[in-house]
Formats: C-alpha cells, structure tokens, sequence
C-alpha cells in the first residue's frame, strides 16, 4: 500500500508532479548548473490530488492575465507613442478665444476664404489660439486677421472678425 506524498494517507493511488526540493547535486539530478530544484512525480492521495490541481488551475490563470495584460500594455502603449499630440507640435499663445457669430464659424485649411471648410465651430464654443499672424482679408465689410487655432485636435484657420478673444 502506498502512502501520499503530502499528507501520509493510506491508498495514495493519484500521481502529481511536486517540488521535492533541491537537488543532491549529482550528474543525474540537476536540470543545469542554475537549476538545481527538482520537480518529481510522486504519489498523492484523492484530497491532494483536487488541492494540486486547483492550485495548478489558479497559477495557470493568473499567468494568462498577466501576460494578456502585458501584451494590452505593450500594444496600446505602442499605438499612442505613434499618435501625434497636436499640442505638442504647436506652441500656443496662452490666449482662447470665442465664436460670437450666431451660425457658428468655419474652420478652414488655409487662412483665406477659398480655403477648404474642415468644420463648424458652433457658437459660444472657445478655441486655443495658436497663430495670430494670418493674412488680412475683408468680410462682409470688416477686416480682421486670420487665426490659427485648435479646436478638439483640429488644427485650422478661423477668421478672427466673429472671435472673442479671453
């Protein structure tokens, strides 16, 4: 009659693989010169047999967050190291402005009327100003200066003629 490994009890009749501790040191016993603990399979009773496997269970999950989680990490970390931060590559001024035209203001590419509309700045909405040295043009009777300005990541020009600046 065999005995289990863990506890002493009778009719050990399961084998697990368990850490036996540190080898002898002899030639057969070591798995290489930095490795000198030794895993064996030894006989265990029917309650250590479901304790070693819950155990092995649990290890088992807890690696696969670990490494699914280092992974998430290494990938989201990566695609926003590849995302240009908009504030970083303009300096602006400090100064916000503030849409005054009741139909909002358009947001255009270039500082010239002709410019391709990027958006609407709806009205009341503030922009951070980053330019304020844009061309001089005349709308419906007023001049005023166009600005360059970020509006939620978009950077274009607004025409400063309908802009509070705070």
């Amino acid at each position: 009659m065999v005995s289990c490994y863990r506890c002493g009890a009778p009719n050990a009749n399961y084998r697990r693989t368990i850490y036996t501790g540190f080898s002898t040191g002899g030639w057969w016993g070591k798995r290489s010169y930095g490795s000198r603990t030794y895993y064996g399979l030894r006989p265990v009773c029917r309650d250590c047999a479901k304790s070693i496997d819950r155990w092995n269970i649990i290890k088992l999950i807890f690696w696969v967050v670990v490494i699914v989680s280092a992974i998430f990490y290494f990938l989201n970390r990566r695609s926003n190291s590849s995302k240009v931060d908009s504030s970083s590559q303009y300096h602006y001024s400090g100064e916000t402005a503030r849409i005054t035209s009741a139909t909002g203001l358009r947001l255009r590419d270039q500082p010239s009327s002709s410019g391709t509309v990027l958006l609407t700045v709806p009205y009341d909405e503030t922009v951070g100003i980053i330019d304020k040295n844009g061309n001089i043009e005349t709308i419906s009777g007023r001049e005023a200066n166009w600005y360059k300005v970020d509006y939620k990541g978009t950077t274009g020009w607004l025409w400063s003629g309908y802009l509070e600046t705070k």
